[in-house]
């Protein structure tokens, strides 16, 4: 099937140590804007800056050698159709001598006819610091670095497989590495943060830390001619915030803390095995964090009640078996404090337990409470026991 192309036109400003990297950034910045800041781009664009404009180290650079058609159309040929067109309006060196450009890009934006997304928010997900370098883990030590990208991953899984934001695929350049690095170590307020989030063409900024992921492996000698027992516990508490870019206020935050005993760790590893024990508590922390963060800004709602209970979300986010409270109508009541809208949902719940699950919807069967469910109420994770209601009164 065939892809809609239409062609958008930004004007951005951008800066750099050189006025070519100024240049470079800006349309970097432009393609980040309609597109999201993708690897690709961000490798193409950068490697033709570096090898075009190479021969001109030493010359001064100015709006016309900038504007170069020859230079011009290396570029354009190199960067594989992300940029369209575009014009330097406007060079200069600061005093820090850093520089600073205006350009006018043109970029094509890529719609395919059955996947437009252009309508979702854009969500990005920075790699979390770490409290210690390393952690320890059953009878080793695990790479804190690596536990961090293997969260950030199955973070990017959960979100993008909710279907309801547009995840955006990072690789940060030295310059927003180092921002990232300074702000983590909570040396700058959320403001610049959210600054960042905006400069990276996202409305929402994920960001935490991982402050312990451990295993911990005891042996107990009952004695008595019995054979050794070998106790396992494991826990994992993982900080997380979810910054608005455009407000520049923090939307979200809260602390994961997951704590496993033996039982819970043979349950999600029968066969006990430090790897996999490893990749299930890291999953069950991304399920945990990727659940809030989707429902403060996408709770799951009920899709449709013709002939069954269908909720608008599947995929990793819903488990088989999990219950769920259905939010009876509510409405928007204002904090005295802070004067801003809450919603509430209204008494009559509903309970639900999940039947089915595909990836991008849910089957649920109601266990008790209201029947008359509508579609459009939001549905919250609940761990109450429920008694199964008699399979007459089953929706």
């Amino acid at each position: 099937m065939k892809a809609q192309v239409k062609e958008l036109i930004k004007e951005v400003s951008s800066q750099g140590r050189t006025a070519e990297q100024a240049v470079a950034n800006g349309l970097i910045e432009a393609v980040n804007q309609i597109e999201g800041l993708t690897i690709d781009s961000s490798k193409t664009i950068r490697s033709s800056f570096h090898k075009i404009y190479t021969a001109k180290k030493g010359k001064n650079p100015n709006i016309k050698s900038l504007s170069n058609n020859s230079y011009k159309e290396n570029v354009l040929l190199k960067s594989k159709g992300l940029v369209k067109s575009y014009t330097v309006k406007r060079i200069h060196e600061k005093k820090d001598g850093s520089w600073e450009a205006t350009l006018t890009v043109t970029v094509p934006s890529y719609i395919p006819l059955d996947q437009n997304k252009s309508h979702l928010r854009r969500i990005a997900v920075t790699l979390f610091r770490t409290a210690e370098p390393q952690f320890a883990f059953g009878s080793g030590q695990l790479n804190a670095a690596d536990i961090s990208r293997r969260l950030n991953q199955k973070l990017v899984t959960q979100l993008t497989q909710a279907g309801k934001l547009r995840v955006l695929d990072q690789q940060f350049d030295q310059e927003v590495a180092k921002h990232l690095e300074r702000l983590g170590a909570g040396k700058a307020p959320t403001k610049e943060l959210a600054r960042l989030g905006q400069r990276l063409g996202t409305d929402y900024l994920v960001t935490g830390t991982i402050n312990q992921f451990n295993l911990k492996q005891q042996v107990i000698k009952p004695g008595f001619g019995l054979p050794d027992e070998a106790i396992s516990t494991a826990n994992a508490i993982v900080e997380f915030r979810v910054i608005e870019a455009a407000t520049q206020q923090v939307l979200w935050s809260n602390e994961a803390n997951l704590i496993f005993n033996n039982n819970d760790l043979l349950k999600l590893v029968p066969q006990f095995n430090v790897d996999q024990l490893r990749q299930a508590i890291l999953g069950r922390a991304s399920d945990e964090i990727a659940n809030e963060i989707l429902d403060v800004i996408h709770p799951i709602k009920v899709m449709d009640t013709e002939e069954q209970i269908v909720l608008n979300q599947g995929g990793k986010r819903v488990r088989l078996g999990t219950y769920y409270k259905i939010e009876g109508l509510g409405k928007a009541v204002l904090d005295p404090d802070t004067g801003l809208p809450i919603k509430i949902g209204g008494p009559k719940t509903s309970t639900v337990v999940i039947t089915e699950v595909q990836p991008k919807y849910s089957i649920a069967k109601l266990v008790a409470g209201n029947e008359n469910i509508k579609i459009g109420q939001v549905c919250r994770r609940t761990q109450v026991k429920i008694v199964p209601a008699p399979a007459s009164e089953a929706k």
